[in-house]
């Protein structure tokens, strides 16, 4: 029973193993990045099924040296951000492609979510197992 007990638990932090990589990702674009000003293109106001309404912002930003714009985009409170705005943005110079939005990280939420539900894990594991011994 012991191994069904660690595998949930394992099953339940891997949220958290994804979003501590994706922030070390944001950590290397900002440390090794160059910094940019880009312009917000498209703004597109999306519902959820029965739940809230988002934005979905389209920038473009020319790397330094290049003669081709790259796109990006990123979602966003509804109202916050209208064609023509300009936000700055990191990007490695390497793979233009890889930029980071500072002003979009919710990340305290997301981090307080998960280890909500590693905690609610734990805490059913231990209840199962005083049920069944």
């Amino acid at each position: 029973m012991i191994y069904i007990y660690v595998l949930l638990i394992g099953f339940s932090c891997l949220p958290l193993v994804f979003i501590l990589i994706q922030r070390k990702g944001f950590r290397k674009i900002v440390k090794e990045g160059i910094q940019t000003i880009a312009e917000v293109k498209q703004v597109q106001r999306r519902t959820v099924f029965r739940g809230g309404t988002f934005e979905w912002v389209v920038f473009w930003y020319l790397p330094q040296g290049a003669n081709q714009y790259r796109s990006g985009g990123f979602s966003s409170k509804p109202g916050k951000y209208k064609l023509g705005d300009q936000l700055n943005i990191y990007y490695l110079p390497q793979k233009p492609t890889k930029y980071y939005v500072p002003e979009t990280t919710s990340v305290k939420w997301i981090l307080l979510i998960t280890l909500a539900l590693i905690a609610f894990v734990i805490f059913a594991c231990f209840k199962i197992d005083k049920m069944a011994g």
